[in-house]
């Protein structure tokens, strides 16, 4: 449990009435007009959360704005204020300093009245795990935990951890806050808040409900979401989040989108309206507001709230799911969950092969068929004798978070190789397995793994006393065991519980304890789906029919596969690509696979043999079949898909008919071109579109060497930077790489970059095209002086502009004029390149355009 005083009276509150959140910080700050000094000096300007140190007054007359507004809870001013982040600005050593200053100012100022709250604001870093993998686990957990440490010793009632857009993060935020409640002796009520985009999903690609998914074993008080877009924009992932969660639900969304100048434009009257609407409809427990907000739109915000009554908070009685990309729960008319069993190196020796020779882009290929061919979670094995599991997981797992949309299986034996791939899966993954053949000693380490990270678990029927549970009465006597400690004693939800009920060969030989196995497997199905409805059960189905005819062995599988499914099970470990639908197979071979199942009897197994031994198998795993493409097809297809498998021969084809720079300018432009348009069309997420960006490096790569002397495919050179004022720069680099892997030189200088930096940079590199960023609305407005730096120093580049605080319209009536060169707003990375790519087919219009 949390703090009992603190979470007793959230929760006798949000019983009797919705409560309140202030508004934004940053956004009260720029009403001050501060100075550079007033932030401790030119090269500190910017950094909101150092005001707490430089300018304490400033923050703590913000904080009792909101208070006297009505505001519950106020925000500490720490929301970037992560050694991450301050390392920017070179006040890393500062971090703790910082963040426990900021809970004693706005606990001061809360206690002027009675029952208002602190939150200790976390914001996402300017780092992701997920989509730029430019920081390791440990470093952002190790910086969350610095930054909770502050708060906690200040005194903060609430941990909001705030704007997330990557899960990662957020998991090790959370295992941060929970050290820092560890030290400290005392437990804190965590609140969880995503950021969901126009296109309702987090920057790394989790849709509302895979973000609850990913969560919902965490004890957490509340769950909501901020930022990114305005209240109208929340309709639909509210209408989610309030059916799925069984805790509090809040939002505090900004003033709308920017308007044509950068600012915020919903008042406090059409802010709090569909605020309004939200309580009329009990979605909300908790309101308030981000980007653009101020104490006039929480005034407005606690009008059209204070007769609404609260959402009711309901038990809910959850069922198994997991997530990736999106969440994977049970469909009860399409059972099983297929798990793809050929990422194993101890089930695949192809991909062993793979793994073992380092060639994990080839490896990654096996994972990306099977989930072509119907794989919903990927059982991944890279358990072996001839490498170190853990350098693999190091090598394997950062591509597989990359291309990989489906929840992953994490199959070892080993705690640190577990938790080790669970720093690597974003959403909510399953640890296969747990058991206690080695004691209790291991299976207390893996359950506190699973707890840390969220995780489900296989639990196999695995005891210390007689091992792996043959008998149906002994599979009966261990699950009843399971679920009392798992549930009873060590508080681990029934829904994250998935029972292996264990499968053994029917070719068992003269062993006769393994007599009758495959009927008490299926029976032990039916016991524990009657008995304990919400756990889960799964079984490696082709564990069955081992060491029998290959010819014979998908028929069994499949025979064996029906009856379980029959009996009620709900996940199974299967190769899809090879599954054969139970009703092609013939009335006789059915017959002899059930003698064998029902019997396992030397007869029944002789007769089965003799059958199959003959026949050649039917079923065979397949690789993509590019037979009937051209190599220009099977190339373009390969940079759609982002796989790198078979691209240098096809490059090879090409090149007995074409030259390096036709292949370039035809092929592989078109297809990072459809790449484009199928991410413009939300078909693609930001981290595929990565993936086939790496394939388009490789062909290039590949191809210049070749190329005739005067040609060349660096076609120009951009500078991008994003401009002082703003650390934010994930945006920035993704521009970068997708320039990169289209054959422009890029120099990057980083971010909080001036006007004067700029010129210096502009001589020093000559480039052909210069790229700003900034996320925020100052920054936005930051470029403007930029563009008129420029236009006196008769810089005349064409400029493109970018950023989320951006619109065409503030370009157009605000950059452009500024400009003496061409000004080009992109809205995204790939909108970036096709701005690029048109800039320098044209002839030079030199006036601005707004793409």
């Amino acid at each position: 449990m949390s703090d009992v005083s603190t979470e007793e009276k959230l929760t006798q509150i949000m019983k009797n009435r919705i409560m309140l959140i202030d508004g934004a910080m940053g956004t009260m700050i720029q009403r001050y007009d501060l100075t550079a000094e007033d932030f401790g000096g030119e090269n500190l300007e910017g950094c909101n959360d150092y005001l707490t140190i430089t300018r304490p007054d400033v923050i703590a007359e913000i904080h009792d704005e909101y208070l006297a507004a009505g505001a519950d809870i106020i925000e500490t001013n720490t929301f970037s204020a992560s050694s991450i982040v301050l390392e920017e600005y070179g006040l890393s050593d500062q971090t703790y300093k910082m963040n426990y200053q900021a809970a004693k100012i706005a606990k001061e100022s809360a206690s002027k009245y009675k029952d208002r709250f602190v939150a200790g604001s976390m914001g996402p870093t300017t780092k992701s795990l997920i989509v730029t993998q430019d920081i390791s686990f440990e470093k952002m957990r190790d910086s969350y935990y610095e930054q909770a440490q502050g708060l906690i010793d200040g005194g903060v009632d609430i941990f909001l951890i705030e704007t997330a857009h990557d899960t990662l993060n957020l998991k090790s935020a959370i295992h941060a806050v929970h050290m820092a409640e560890k030290k400290a002796g005392r437990k804190v009520p965590i609140f969880l808040s995503t950021s969901i985009a126009m296109a309702g999903r987090m920057l790394a690609g989790q849709d509302v409900e895979a973000f609850y998914a990913t969560v919902q074993s965490y004890d957490i008080f509340a769950i909501g979401m901020n930022c990114a877009v305005g209240p109208r924009d929340l309709r639909e992932p509210l209408n989610a989040l309030h059916e799925l969660s069984d805790i509090p639900i809040f939002i505090f969304p900004n003033a709308g989108l920017p308007n044509d100048f950068g600012e915020y434009n919903e008042t406090p009257e059409m802010f709090s309206s569909q605020i309004e609407k939200y309580a009329q409809s009990g979605l909300l427990n908790l309101a308030g507001g981000c980007c653009g907000t101020t104490p006039e739109h929480i005034i407005k915000v606690k009008e059209a709230i204070e007769s609404k009554t609260p959402r009711f908070v309901p038990e809910i009685e959850h069922s198994f799911s997991v997530s990736g990309i999106e969440r994977l729960v049970p469909d009860p008319i399409i059972r099983p969950i297929l798990v793809g069993e050929r990422s194993n190196v101890q089930g695949s020796r192809r991909f062993k092969e793979l793994i073992r020779a380092g060639k994990y882009e080839d490896a990654q290929e096996v994972t990306r068929h099977q989930v072509s061919s119907g794989s919903q979670i990927l059982d991944v094995c890279l358990e072996d004798t001839e490498f170190k599991e853990i350098d693999a997981i190091h090598k394997f797992y950062p591509l597989l978070a990359q291309t990989i949309k489906t929840p992953i299986m994490i199959d070892s034996t080993d705690p640190e190789a577990v938790e080790t791939a669970l720093q690597y899966t974003q959403g909510k993954s399953i640890i296969n397995s747990i058991n206690l053949e080695s004691g209790f000693e291991k299976l207390e380490q893996l359950i506190a793994i699973m707890k840390k990270y969220g995780a489900a678990a296989v639990v196999g029927l695995i005891d210390e006393e007689d091992g792996m549970a043959l008998t149906y009465e002994k599979k009966m006597k261990v699950a009843d065991r399971f679920y009392d400690l798992l549930v009873n004693k060590y508080d681990i939800r029934p829904e994250d519980i998935i029972f292996d009920l264990l499968v053994f060969t029917v070719d068992s030989g003269n062993d006769e304890k393994l007599k009758g196995t495959s009927r008490a497997t299926i029976d032990a199905i039916k016991y524990v789906k009657e008995k304990y409805p919400q756990v889960s059960t799964i079984l490696g189905i082709s564990n069955i029919s081992f060491g029998l005819p290959a010819s014979g062995r998908e028929v069994l599988n499949s025979v064996f596969f029906y009856h379980c499914v029959q009996a009620g099970l709900d996940l199974a470990i299967v190769n899809p690509a090879t599954l054969q639908q139970y009703n092609t197979i013939p009335e006789e071979e059915i017959e002899l696979s059930e003698r064998v199942l029902n019997t396992q009897s030397l007869e029944a197994l002789t007769e089965f043999t003799n059958h199959f031994r003959s026949k050649a198998p039917g079923f065979q795993t397949t690789t993509q079949d590019k037979s009937n493409m051209s190599p220009s097809e099977s190339l373009h297809s390969a940079i759609v898909v982002g796989t790198k498998m078979d691209v240098i021969t096809d490059l090879e084809e090409l090149l007995e008919t074409f030259t390096p720079l036709e292949i370039i300018n035809t092929v592989i432009m078109k297809g990072m071109g459809e790449v484009g348009v199928l991410f413009e069309a939300g078909k693609m997420i930001v981290t595929e579109v990565l993936q086939s960006a790496e394939v388009v490096k490789l062909a290039i790569s590949h191809l210049e060497p070749l190329m005739l002397t005067g040609e060349t495919f660096v076609k120009k050179k951009v500078l991008l930077a994003t401009v002082k004022g703003d650390v934010h720069d994930i945006g920035k680099n993704l521009v970068r790489i997708i320039l990169e892997s289209n054959g422009y030189a890029v120099v990057d200088l980083g971010i909080r970059i001036d006007s004067s930096q700029l010129i210096r940079a502009i001589r020093e590199h000559n480039p052909d095209a210069i790229g700003l960023s900034g996320l925020l609305v100052k920054s936005s407005r930051y470029m403007v002086s930029v563009v008129e730096h420029f236009k006196e120093e008769e810089i005349d580049l064409p400029i493109l502009v970018g950023g989320a605080a951006l619109t065409p319209k503030f370009v157009e009536k605000e950059i452009i004029p500024a400009a003496m060169s061409g000004v080009y707003y992109a809205r995204d990375a790939m909108a970036g390149l096709a701005i690029v790519n048109n800039l320098f087919e044209d002839k030079g219009e030199s006036n601005g355009k707004i793409n």
